[in-house]
């Protein structure tokens, strides 16, 4: 039963999935044009802008790792903040 729910589901998963992608681009252009515009030198903004997607890939690469892994195997998610 709870297969047949999730397989109910998949083009709304598909949509939200799609709609974060875009607004998450959205948002980055708007942050790392703002450091750079912001920044009185600008390889300041730059180091900035560099340091924050660094850390949104090391962010992303950690969750593509350890999400599917969890998920698989039913595992209960253990968040740590």
């Amino acid at each position: 039963m709870g297969r047949r729910r999730a397989a109910d589901r998949a083009g709304t998963a598909g949509a939200v999935l799609n709609t974060a992608c875009q607004v998450g681009g959205a948002i980055a252009v708007a942050v790392f044009g703002t450091m750079l515009a912001g920044a009185d030198p600008f390889l300041a903004g730059m180091h900035w802008s560099m340091l924050l997607a660094a850390s949104g890939l090391l962010a992303t690469a950690d969750a593509k790792l350890t999400l599917p892994r969890a998920l698989r195997t039913g595992a209960p998610l253990h968040l740590q903040g």
